[in-house]
């Protein structure tokens, strides 16, 4: 996770040096909505896979077949949406200029290897096999994409959109085979019955459907509004400050990645208090880093870009300021949200996330439609990834009383019991 942070870090300074602001927004533009249609396409498949697999015993690995059979339908078939006129209408409105035919083809590839990868990854994590799980996650892709961009530039003496949409693509793709290739030793998805899982998520799991793409709007739909209403500078230093303070997001995600599996074993047996202990250990680590980062961020995000990008940057100190604060409070408070879904309380997930996600969107929507402001749309940004995991936190208490802030106290032994 610290290499692919450092590699994602390296790629969006390594653009605004060797790019124009137009071309950054545009590629950030597109990175949101590459986001938006995978987990939409996905259907929530990556993130029930690990608790299907736990919870189906000896038929466990069945159903983490059916549900990678699943992504290996439908991330081609989203990938052939890309060119349908819809696309363009949602998309070229953010753009500077209109995506060609290769750009789309591009695209489709990026989002078909999304697909097909994240839920691989998912897939290696139900097995314990956490390095697999790493390199098809994000491990390994932001490393690669960073390399293939320093090639064309050195080729090119420069930096085109095409160039940079398709670096994606190709850094996905290589992954995603690899991906396909480790986990069919243990899900033989070439087997399986993809229509299967398609009715358990409709049937069992669409409230998990509703959370993953309300979730993805909280983060991916502000750039998208940004591109369609202010002007390509400041969507561009806005883009910027994303990716600048998202290594703070890392490290939840890091926790989440690492322990999951642990919790949902520890959950089958009702120990709640050995869940508590463990996460909120780890969760204490990451608050710190996060608020260690963000002052270092703070400090160092404006002078450095304005030396790379120009002047056309001199306002990705404030965002940085504004979203990072939100991803600060996100670490603090933990992963209750990943424990309530490894404990299958979908439905309560789905009623927080929906309704954060809801209004979050409106009010960005309306400071972005309505007063055509950057700041306001990362205020309300940076309130939305706050408010969701205090959120989750309150209601896993109420489910399951366990806390996972870092302010929790050490109230049981690691390893008791509820019983």
């Amino acid at each position: 996770m610290a290499t692919s942070s450092a590699a994602t870090f390296g790629a969006g300074l390594f653009l605004v040096g060797s790019t124009t602001p137009s071309v950054y927004a545009d590629v950030a533009v597109l990175t949101s909505m590459v986001v938006l249609l995978s987990t939409l396409t996905r259907f929530g498949s990556d993130r029930i896979i690990l608790a299907e697999v736990h919870a189906g015993g000896e038929d466990g690995a069945s159903r983490g077949a059916d549900i990678l059979a699943f992504a290996l339908v439908i991330g081609p078939l989203a990938a052939l949406a890309i060119c349908t006129p819809t696309f363009g209408f949602v998309v070229d409105g953010s753009l500077s200029s209109n995506a060609d035919l290769e750009e789309r083809g591009l695209i489709g590839l990026w989002l078909a290897a999304e697909v097909i990868r994240l839920v691989a990854a998912e897939a290696h994590r139900s097995r314990y096999r956490f390095r697999l799980a790493a390199f098809s996650g994000y491990g390994v892709r932001s490393v690669l994409f960073l390399a293939v961009l320093v090639v064309l530039h050195l080729g090119r003496h420069g930096l085109t959109r095409s160039d940079v949409v398709g670096a994606a693509a190709l850094s996905s793709s290589a992954v995603c085979v690899v991906a396909i290739a480790t986990v069919s030793r243990d899900f033989p998805w070439w087997r399986a019955h993809p229509w299967r899982s398609w009715r358990r998520l409709w049937t069992g799991h669409l409230s998990m459907v509703l959370t993953t793409l309300a979730a993805t709007v909280i983060g991916a739909a502000d750039i998208w509004m940004l591109g369609a209403t202010v002007t390509h500078a400041e969507t561009a230093s806005y883009a910027l400050a994303v990716m600048l303070v998202a290594g703070l997001a890392v490290l939840s995600t890091a926790i989440t990645g690492g322990l999951s599996p642990y919790v949902a074993s520890q959950l089958a047996r009702s120990q709640r208090r050995a869940v508590e202990s463990q996460v909120t250990r780890f969760v204490r680590f990451a608050g710190t880093l996060a608020v260690v980062g963000y002052v270092c961020l703070v400090l160092i995000a404006q002078p450095l870009a304005t030396a790379l990008g120009g002047d056309s940057y001199r306002h990705v100190g404030l965002f940085v300021a504004l979203l990072g604060a939100g991803q600060v409070v996100n670490a603090l408070a933990g992963i209750a949200g990943a424990i309530l879904i490894v404990a299958r309380h979908y439905h309560a997930v789905m009623a927080v996330t929906v309704a954060v996600a809801a209004a979050t969107a409106a009010m960005e929507a309306v400071f972005a439609f309505g007063f055509h402001s950057a700041v306001g749309v990362g205020v309300v940004s940076s309130l939305g990834t706050a408010l969701l995991p205090v959120a989750g936190c309150v209601v896993l208490w109420r489910i399951l009383q366990i806390r996972t802030d870092a302010f929790a106290g050490r109230r049981a032994r690691a390893g008791g019991s509820l019983g």
